[in-house]
């Protein structure tokens, strides 16, 4: 009886050490402040904290919360079996009335150093504070004419753009179709892209069903009057 009762208890004691190392790891608190390059908060950005792919999850975890308006961010995060660093990735607010030619940046890019965030190991500390932060994607909005790069614009039926990595040649996103609420009139369009350089090609199908490619590189981190640098390829 007393054998029986030493190995009940000893069964007790390792499902209790089990359920803790699994569910009771910490949770890890990971604080900051996203700001500009002049020290002023910046609101509305994307703070995504990026778990790495693991062996039987159904799911690419990113975990996400916008800033107010001071800037600040607080993100809990739960100890994983495997996982000893996770990504914190933040993405600047596109300005109202633009469109953001990459689709799901945090992971489109995340082949580029300069994209990959911040990497924090979350077994060192259970209160990490980074203080303040620079935004990991910061934007750079523009217009573009589309009748100076493609003749007899007007009319068109549909507009695509696919963007590639100007360094790689990588594609990162294909084909987007941009909505009619973001074009300025017949022919020219508001867009973001990340301050880098870009290969920008644009697939356009006019009523007639003829079909126009054009290539253009844009420099995103140059501009002069407003507005980035571009040219035709």
């Amino acid at each position: 009886m007393k054998q029986k009762f030493i190995f009940l208890c000893v069964i007790v004691l390792f499902s209790l050490f089990l359920i803790l190392r699994v569910n009771g790891q910490g949770i890890v608190s990971i604080q900051g402040r996203v700001v500009n390059k002049e020290g002023k908060p910046i609101a509305n950005a994307k703070v995504g904290l990026e778990y790495p792919p693991c062996k039987r999850c159904l799911d690419h975890i990113i975990e996400i919360m916008t800033t107010p308006q001071e800037g600040l961010f607080y993100q809990d995060t739960r100890s994983i079996i495997g996982v000893k660093e996770v990504r914190l990735i933040i993405e600047e607010e596109v300005s109202k009335n633009v469109f953001r030619l990459i689709y799901y940046p945090s992971l489109a890019l995340s082949h580029l150093p300069q994209y990959r965030g911040i990497t924090i190991n979350t077994r060192k500390s259970r209160d990490i504070n980074l203080g303040d932060v620079l935004p990991t994607i910061s934007y750079k909005d523009f217009s573009i004419d589309l009748s100076k790069y493609i003749e007899d614009i007007d009319g068109f039926s549909e507009v695509r753009f696919s963007v590639k990595d100007f360094r790689k040649k990588k594609v990162v996103t294909k084909e987007r179709n941009i909505p009619n609420s973001f074009w300025k009139n017949t022919s020219t369009v508001n867009l973001a892209l990340p301050k880098d350089r870009w290969i920008l090609e644009i697939q356009y199908r006019n009523r007639n069903g003829r079909v126009a490619r054009k290539s253009l590189l844009v420099d995103a981190t140059y501009q002069q009057n407003g507005q980035v640098k571009i040219i035709e390829l």
